[in-house]
């Protein structure tokens, strides 16, 4: 009897913690790391969505009485709140606030700022655009 062969139930114990120390640690990285970059991945459209608003205002001039809120679709863009495909039921991807002040230098220009309230992060950009 003194030949058998197999693992003993301390051995599998020992191996069984061996792993999980192991393990946890790079479980616990790795959700992180997929954490943080869905995050960044949100924060990125969220800048293309501020972005495509400031080009929008930069081709198309400002003239007061413009929108100032945005509604962002992942898919479809962004539409201001007074657009006729407009839905206040829709959940939007991005909520885009553009605020509009005299510019300070030069009373023939108006200073935008295009910012995203729906971001986890600051996202911000500043344009200076012709009075019309």
């Amino acid at each position: 009897m003194n030949n058998q062969e197999g693992m003993t139930l301390v051995e599998l114990l020992v191996a069984i913690v061996i792993a999980g120390l192991i393990l946890v640690p790079l479980l616990h990285i790795m959700t992180g790391t997929f954490t943080r970059t869905h995050i960044q991945g949100d924060d990125t459209q969220h800048m293309y969505f501020a972005q495509e608003v400031m080009e929008n205002i930069r081709n198309n001039g400002y003239t007061p009485g413009d929108p100032t809120k945005y509604y962002c679709l992942n898919d479809l863009g962004c539409i201001d709140e007074n657009h006729d495909e407009y839905d206040n039921t829709l959940i939007y991807d991005g909520e885009i606030e553009v605020i509009v002040e005299e510019f300070s230098e030069n009373n023939n220009f108006y200073e935008v700022l295009v910012q995203s309230l729906s971001s986890n992060s600051e996202i911000k950009f500043y344009t200076v655009v012709k009075k019309q």
